[in-house]
């Protein structure tokens, strides 16, 4: 079989499944598609739109080479304000004994820095693993209104088909953007510290296909996984695993010499 890249075809594909799509007629699958699309558009609205246009995410924009970690790192300077007054309250709350307030404060910048740690380590380790779903996903979509009338065992054989043509194309246009930027450091043009950023399903949509609406949805997926990464790690995991760590560092050194307390 061979296969060729067709974005203005994938792209009226992608047309045609919006306007008409056999997943909306469900009466089953309906109510939760109304569900999803309402979360999706309140997050993009009240979160995602406000964080890509705040003045800090602007200042962070210029100082690191990929937007999407602007959402990590406010992440964590939240995190870190937050957790900065809890320690402040904790030190200074007089309804305390002045070891169990150490103690405390211990355990929420513990908190802080092994989640802040945890949460990066997780993202990145799961950044590979998330640009392979997201293809998939882009294909699915972007092939749905094709596979209609197709038996199982030859819808998987399409996808699978498409979704390594998408690869190809995808590596292919990561080759050509590369020679480009190494062009302009050898002439000067940008510095010869920067780092060139591999280029994602969502960066190749928005540029060779021209579907922002499936570019917004791929994003969008990108920030769910990182609120997700870190709001878990932050608010459940690590809350757990450090306490013990956090009574350790008590008991050995703020309670030293006292058995009593």
């Amino acid at each position: 079989m061979n296969i060729s890249l067709q974005t203005n075809n994938f792209n009226s594909q992608y047309n045609a499944r919006r306007s008409n799509t056999s997943f909306g007629k469900s009466p089953f699958l309906e109510p939760l598609k109304r569900v999803a699309d309402k979360s999706t558009d309140a997050i993009a609205k009240h979160y995602t739109s406000k964080l890509y246009q705040s003045g800090i995410t602007g200042w962070l924009a210029k100082r690191v080479d990929n937007l999407n970690s602007v959402v990590d790192h406010i992440q964590v300077v939240g995190s870190a304000i937050i957790s900065g007054m809890y320690m402040e309250q904790t030190l200074t709350n007089k309804n305390l004994d002045p070891e169990k307030r150490k103690t405390l404060a211990v355990n929420q910048f513990l908190t802080f820095a092994v989640s802040t740690l945890l949460s990066y380590v997780l993202d990145k380790k799961l950044d590979t693993k998330w640009e392979q779903l997201t293809r998939k996903y882009a294909v699915a979509n972007l092939e749905q209104k094709a596979m209609e009338n197709m038996t199982k065992e030859e819808r998987k054989a399409h996808k699978k088909a498409k979704f390594e043509e998408l690869n190809k194309a995808i590596e292919e246009w990561n080759k050509a953007e590369n020679a480009k930027f190494d062009a302009k450091v050898r002439i000067g043009e940008i510095s010869a510290d920067s780092k060139y950023t591999n280029k994602t399903v969502a960066d190749y949509i928005s540029k060779k296909m021209s579907n922002p609406e499936l570019t917004k949805q791929i994003k969008g997926m990108g920030v769910l996984k990182k609120l997700f990464i870190f709001g878990t790690i932050y608010r459940f995991i690590s809350p757990v695993a450090v306490t013990p760590l956090a009574n350790w560092i008590g008991d050995a050194f703020i309670y030293k010499g006292d058995e009593k307390k």
